[in-house]
């Protein structure tokens, strides 16, 4: 699902950010977007899969999922200052 469409799942309270989370300025941007409308943010990775073996994943595949799986968590998280980062219960 792409787009606004998505926006229709957000409770009540929550908001739309469109990005791509691998790309600095856009996670950066939607990170500013989450502390002026909540202050506190609980971190969460979300994440993709390209279902395949390990001598048919294309190294295209194997890069995307790193950079959404693994990049994109750093560049959500780097520029945060640790007092608005609440972890959420079992998160550790």
């Amino acid at each position: 699902m792409r787009g606004n469409g998505c926006s229709r799942f957000l409770p009540p309270t929550g908001i739309f950010v469109r990005g791509d989370v691998t790309c600095s300025d856009d996670a950066k941007w939607a990170v500013r977007a989450a502390r002026e409308n909540f202050g506190l943010l609980d971190v969460y990775n979300a994440g993709i899969i390209r279902p395949q073996t390990v001598r048919t994943f294309a190294e295209e595949n194997w890069d995307r999922v790193m950079a959404v799986n693994v990049k994109s968590i750093n560049l959500m998280c780097r520029d945060l200052p640790a007092s608005s980062i609440r972890c959420p219960a079992g998160a550790w």
